[in-house]
């Protein structure tokens, strides 16, 4: 009886100890935050005093969009048991949901009950219909039908096959209406949940702590609605083989909470018309085949729109798979230059779905609808238990767990083309949740360059400066748009693109007005003769290259002959000036040095022979 007695005893100290959990609050503060082109990576920091036991310890005041799987907490001088990590939605002051938004999702849930019930309604209207239709054949095997009871059940019949159709659309009439009032709902809720600074979310971790002593938490998660993009002013001036290049940053957070003086860290992973030069296209030619058409695009412009139709401020946009980005001013206005070969343009905006839109017009207008994906109240992740001696994580791409470390496999940065390059801001920063645009300088280069000129008259009788940049990999620099500055004076945009291979980087510094060139086509070469079975054509193309500049320039000229795509169709070249032909792309260039205040004719001369009765255009 003594022994029961003492067993008995032990059990409810047990009991007792283990119902004995800790609640504990921490408020951390942000210490450092890297923005990627879409999201950010967030760490905060906060020292507390533990005793030996067993915490549920609640990290509260986080951004609502924190993506669960990516949470992370690392805890110095602790000999710690992750128990569970849980992700909820808190709010501040009460601890509770704001009664107007509890009733909306009253309403939501009612409205969700009601469409449950009428979809219920509405699958046994179908299997009635169905029912109906598998036992229309009323004649016996061993009985004839009589052509009354044959009326009388086609009466039947039609009288209930419609009575069930009209209860089909009832039905379906009412989930419509279901689903309208559900989408109004949800959206309100949205709109409640994104003008709400109280809608918090909060991370809670059960931990078992078998040292009393001060830990060091470490808290990191990835965060959604924060982004940014880059671009860069590059200043040159005339006489100067240096050009000046500011890398910048252009990032907007609306996280809900503000960063205040954090360690920042970006990672990649005329004004009216586009400086970028065009580029040619192969010149084939072939039966019933037209030359080449030219309607590249350089630069788009638009305004975007919610779902009611007001312009939209502070969208994000950006050329898909590319870091060069833009986003619209306060009436939802935007420009944007468009590199070569772009095929989609990606806009982004908190609270609303991603839209893609093709680069197939200079006005692109776009119309956000609003996410109606609500945020999960409850956010459970399955860990386990696992003991660790300094870390406390959960699960994260890119992360590796030990019993020791953390070990991160991401590559942390550098300079590797086409993977991802971090740029450090060398003191804190602040960053208020607006979702406005801020610039921030990363960095500055002077950097030697060969400047000459260059032009395709054939796409476009106008002169751009360009200049060369050798070793340009070194500057870590990234896909952007580009403010042009030349002489002090701002002249338009251009794209920097950096997918080439190559070691030298070309950058447009816009058109020089006081280069004329024209292209026309030779009047005198212009002949069709026949010779025998085939047809003969003399093309000839002049063109004229004036330097109004007191220095002699260096050009850099393109244009092309056609290609022949079959034997029978022959193209030769009877005059170039000495230009390098590209016989497999048809392209002809010319490197030419033009004294000041002179003019050079540049001749391009070819004939055509093809056979009779055949279509060949030639432009």
């Amino acid at each position: 009886m003594y022994k029961a007695t003492f067993y008995f005893f032990l059990l409810i100290i047990s009991i007792t100890n283990a119902q004995n959990i800790i609640e504990k609050d921490i408020e951390t503060t942000v210490s450092d935050v890297t923005v990627f082109l879409d999201g950010a990576q967030i760490q905060r920091n906060k020292s507390v005093y533990l005793e030996k036991g067993i915490y549920n310890l609640k990290f509260t005041k986080l951004s609502p969009y924190i993506q669960e799987k990516s949470i992370t907490l690392g805890a110095e001088n602790g000999n710690l048991t992750i128990l569970s990590i849980n992700n909820q939605i808190g709010f501040e002051e009460s601890g509770e949901k704001p009664s107007d938004l509890q009733k909306l999702e009253l309403e939501l849930k009612q409205l969700e009950k009601e469409l449950t019930i009428e979809q219920t309604h509405l699958e046994i209207v179908h299997e009635d219909i169905a029912f109906l239709k598998e036992n229309r054949n009323l004649n016996g095997k061993n009985e004839a039908l009589s052509i009354s009871n044959l009326k009388a059940a086609s009466d039947f019949f039609n009288s209930e096959l419609t009575a069930l159709k009209l209860k089909e659309i009832e039905r379906y009439n009412t989930i419509t209406e279901l689903n309208k009032e559900i989408t109004v709902l949800r959206n309100r809720i949205n709109e409640f949940s994104r003008t709400h600074d109280y809608n918090l979310s909060e991370i809670l971790v059960k931990i078992e702590n078998k040292t009393a002593t001060e830990v060091k938490f470490t808290l990191n998660y990835l965060v959604k609605n924060a982004s940014w993009y880059p671009s860069y002013d590059l200043k040159a001036s005339e006489g100067n083989d240096f050009i000046n290049i500011t890398h910048k940053a252009n990032v907007r957070q609306d996280t809900k909470i503000d960063w205040k003086d954090v360690n920042l860290k970006f990672s990649s992973s005329n004004p009216n018309i586009s400086g970028t030069p065009p580029t040619l296209k192969t010149y084939y030619l072939d039966y019933n085949l037209p030359p080449p058409s030219y309607n590249d695009i350089n630069e788009v412009s638009g305004v975007v729109y919610d779902e009611n139709g007001t312009p939209l401020p502070g969208v994000n946009i950006l050329i898909e798979n590319t870091s060069i980005g833009t986003s619209t001013d306060f009436d939802g206005k935007y420009t944007l230059s468009i590199p070569n070969k772009s095929k989609r343009i990606v806009f982004s905006y908190i609270g609303y779905q991603t839209l893609y839109k093709e680069v197939n017009n200079n006005v692109i207008n776009a119309h956000m609808q609003v996410d109606n994906q609500a945020l999960d109240e409850v956010v459970v992740v399955g860990y386990g238990n696992k003991k660790i001696k300094n870390q406390l994580s959960g699960a994260v791409k890119g992360v590796e767990i030990t019993d020791d470390q953390v070990v991160k496999t991401t590559p942390e940065v550098y300079s590797v083309r086409n993977t991802s390059i971090n740029f450090h801001i060398d003191k804190p920063y602040s960053i208020a949740s607006d979702n406005k645009n801020n610039t921030i300088e990363m960095t500055t280069n002077e950097i030697k360059s060969n400047f000459y000129y260059q032009s395709t008259p054939k796409l476009l009788e106008e002169v751009f400066l360009i200049a060369e940049i050798n070793d340009w990999i070194k500057y870590d620099l990234l896909d952007g748009e580009a403010n042009i500055f030349y002489e002090n004076t701002y002249v338009g945009k251009t794209v920097l693109e950096l997918n080439s291979q190559s070691d030298t980087l070309d950058i447009s510094f816009g058109r020089d007005q006081n280069i004329n060139i024209h292209r026309k086509r030779n009047k005198n070469l212009k002949s069709k003769k026949f010779l025998g079975s085939n047809v003969e054509e003399l093309v000839g193309w002049t063109t004229t290259i004036k330097n109004n500049k007191n220095k002699p320039i260096s050009l850099k000229l393109i244009d092309q002959i056609p290609v022949s795509n079959r034997k029978e169709i022959e193209v030769e070249v009877t005059k170039s000036s000495n230009g390098k032909i590209n016989h497999q792309t048809g392209e002809v260039q010319w490197d030419l040095t033009i004294k000041p205040n002179k003019s050079e004719d540049i001749d391009l001369n070819y004939n055509i022979t093809y056979p009779k009765n055949t279509a060949v255009y030639i432009e």
